[in-house]
């Protein structure tokens, strides 16, 4: 008896030790939901370059085509009666009623048979682009001729001048332009113009006067020449030779939009 009694101790123990080593059941982890701990992933970086910020006062660029607008409008009425002119008939159309005098322009477009063209030039660099138009031709004559002169003031179009075969003006090396006119074989004119702003002036040039004979003129003032001393015929065939010497050629021409 003695003997088992150590035996069934030692088994009671061993037993008692077992059960206390098992495991609990497993229980399913809860995401702990703490924004202040909890990682978040970085997003992407973006390869493109962000756009610059607008300097403080800038402005967005002027649409000049869209200030000219009536002006083009203009012309599509013209050119209304160019074309009902051209097939034998009239339009009946008052061009003298139209917010721009273009009457000039009908027998310039109809002897050249030019269609019309425009550009945009600042010809006095004071940050207004001018619209010239002109006439898109490969006659040497007519290609020169700038049948009418625009710029802006107080923020509308305003007619500067407008050409007609013997009423002309072209553009000149110095930045100005000539004037060539003429009233018959023994009345004709010719003058250097200068522009600014937006007014057109007759710098200096001469003129044929019939029996009164030939004149050297500043500032288009005939009258005042008229009671100086003439020049002779051969002088102002040098002036003419000279000021037609300095006329050029246009910018390349964009063709209106209504013509077909």
């Amino acid at each position: 008896m003695k003997r088992i009694l150590p035996i069934l101790l030692s088994a009671i123990l061993l037993l008692s030790a077992c059960s206390s080593q098992k495991t609990a059941p497993e229980k399913t982890p809860v995401l702990q939901q703490n924004s202040q701990t909890q990682a978040v992933p970085k997003p992407e970086q973006s390869t493109e370059e962000a756009p610059a910020p607008a300097e403080p006062g800038a402005v967005q660029e002027t649409d000049w085509l869209a200030v000219y607008a009536p002006v083009f409008d203009s012309y599509e009425i013209l050119f209304t009666v160019v074309d009902a002119y051209k097939q034998g008939g009239e339009a009946s159309v008052d061009l003298t009623n139209q917010d721009y005098d273009l009457a000039s322009n009908l027998s310039l477009y109809l002897e050249s048979m030019a269609k019309p063209g425009y550009c945009l030039i600042d010809l006095d660099a004071n940050g207004v682009p001018e619209l010239i138009v002109g006439l898109m031709t490969d006659d040497a004559f007519f290609s020169r001729i700038i049948a009418s002169l625009f710029t802006v003031e107080n923020g509308a179009p305003k007619l500067v001048f407008t050409s007609y075969t013997r009423s002309r003006y072209c553009l000149s090396s110095d930045g100005g332009f000539i004037y060539a006119g003429s009233g018959g074989a023994a009345y004709s004119d010719y003058y250097a113009c200068s522009f600014s702003g937006s007014e057109l002036t007759r710098a200096y040039g001469v003129y044929s006067d019939g029996d009164r004979g030939f004149f050297y003129c500043e500032n288009g003032d005939r009258e005042s020449a008229a009671k100086t001393e003439s020049i002779t015929q051969e002088q102002f065939s040098e002036w003419f030779n000279k000021l037609d010497g300095l006329i050029i050629d246009p910018p390349a021409y964009t063709m209106m939009d209504f013509v077909p």
